[in-house]
């Protein structure tokens, strides 16, 4: 059944089946009656509380707890909007900022309702508007998306088309509910009528001995939690159906080796704009598809803009997931382009190359990061990298890696030596940083902000 803009997907699993869990949490196992039954008393107490009508917009601050979950699925089945608030930036003036700026008319912590005046609420919103989502930052500072209930609706359609996922499957949940890959895995898991397994912390080795145990059978992962996954326990089991891979580039060397371990990786694309996935590898493709994302999503049309003479260029995406816009800004018409760069392959398949604005140019040349990253990391001194560039009078921009070792720690030097035929002149970093790890955002991107204001 394709869900209607409006659905509520845990009353659809209650009616048809009442008795299957819903959600786990710290030992704790809910049915979706007894969710059912949560979510109509935090609906009728944020209601009471705070005026609570449709397309008026309620803070979350999305830990990942029953409570949470409950006050977040309470806030959709009234029609409102839920305003996810990052835990970290809770603290009261933060919380004071979001008010302001984003005119809540409450903000659920845990258990705790905290009523905002009625007199400083403006007048309810779209109410075809969802969620109100931030973007991790990682280039520009964070914005805001707007997610519909057409855009979730269109979103967890074409996911459940490509994944397969059904009642009774159990999916962990260790990203972030502030971001779009975490909430996408309560919406695709309820609109199945699975379980969604939550950790309130990602921890590698609970999270391997999961994957190991069998206890669950479908993940989302960044390609960091599936690194420390990987050098915690080795072996995946065979009801893990699907580790779907996302939120920053993934190495085919990091992709090969999961998939020697028994976990079936399966790439993808998205961001937050598209409400989650863009493409995916399709089952049973994992292994000849290692350097790919996959095909788009049934719905979504991807095109290459201004493609070079490889067939790279910015990767523009159409469809019924695409975000109308960001809180503040003018709505958004048309195909989303999304400053990402990359090529479709001989099969349709996507090949995502860098970003846009991540490109560096130097003495005229074009170099695309992530390129230099994929030579970096294939060194055996090398454990991550993460390249940027820098202004620089002379140059334009310099060429500077940040590099994580994977023993003892090398020298500029050697690392000059290392890459000298791998990259090309203008590829070769002219500064180099060495650091114990790289920082990176909740969702595992690379925090290249960080990174430049460090140098």
């Amino acid at each position: 059944m394709s869900p209607g803009p409006t659905t509520d997907w845990v009353r659809i699993a209650t009616a048809a089946q009442p008795e299957a869990p819903a959600l786990v949490s710290s030992g704790r196992t809910l049915t979706y009656a007894q969710l059912d039954r949560l979510v109509e008393r935090r609906a009728d107490e944020l209601q009471r509380l705070t005026g609570l009508s449709p397309g008026s917009r309620i803070g979350v601050v999305a830990d990942r707890s029953i409570a949470t979950v409950a006050a977040l699925w309470a806030v959709w089945r009234r029609g409102a909007v839920a305003v996810v608030i990052d835990p970290g930036a809770s603290a009261t003036r933060d919380e004071s900022l979001s008010i302001a700026k984003f005119g809540l008319r409450g903000i659920v912590v845990g258990d705790e309702i905290r009523l905002v005046g009625s007199e400083t609420a403006p007048p309810p919103d779209d109410p075809a508007h969802h969620t109100w989502v931030p973007t991790s930052g990682s280039v520009a500072g964070p914005r805001t998306v707007i997610l519909t209930h057409r855009n979730v609706a269109a979103a967890v359609d074409a996911s459940q088309r490509r994944l397969g996922n059904v009642a009774g499957d159990r999916w962990l949940l260790v990203l972030p509910l502030f971001h779009v890959g975490g909430l996408a895995v309560l919406w695709r898991s309820a609109a199945a009528g699975g379980c969604a397994v939550l950790h309130d912390e990602f921890d590698a080795a609970a999270a391997g001995a999961a994957l190991h145990s069998g206890v669950v059978t479908f993940v989302s992962l960044v390609p960091t939690m599936l690194h420390r996954i990987l050098d915690e326990r080795g072996e995946g089991h065979d009801a893990v159906r699907c580790v779907l891979l996302g939120g920053a580039a993934a190495s085919p060397d990091l992709v090969g080796r999961a998939l020697a371990a028994g976990l079936p990786v399966r790439a993808t694309y998205g961001m937050t704009e598209a409400c989650s996935q863009i493409a995916t590898v399709s089952p049973g493709r994992e292994t000849d598809s290692i350097e790919t994302v996959g095909q788009p999503l049934d719905g979504f049309t991807v095109t290459i803009d201004g493609p070079d003479e490889r067939g790279v260029g910015e990767i523009v995406v159409d469809g019924p997931a695409v975000s109308p816009g960001y809180v503040g800004q003018a709505p958004h018409r048309g195909p989303l382009r999304t400053g990402d760069l990359g090529r479709l392959d001989e099969e349709g398949r996507l090949v995502v190359t860098g970003r846009s604005d991540d490109v560096i140019v130097t003495g005229g040349e074009n170099v695309n990061p992530s390129t230099v990253e994929a030579a970096l990391t294939r060194l055996p001194a090398v454990a991550d990298a993460a390249v940027f560039g820098v202004p620089d009078a002379e140059w334009g921009e310099l060429v500077v890696a940040a590099v994580v070792p994977a023993g003892d720690v090398p020298t500029p030097t050697e690392l000059d030596r290392l890459v000298k035929g791998a990259l090309s002149p203008a590829q070769r970093p002219r500064r180099w940083l060495i650091v114990e790890q790289l920082p990176r955002l909740p969702n595992g991107k690379v925090d290249r902000r960080s990174l430049r204001n460090g140098v």
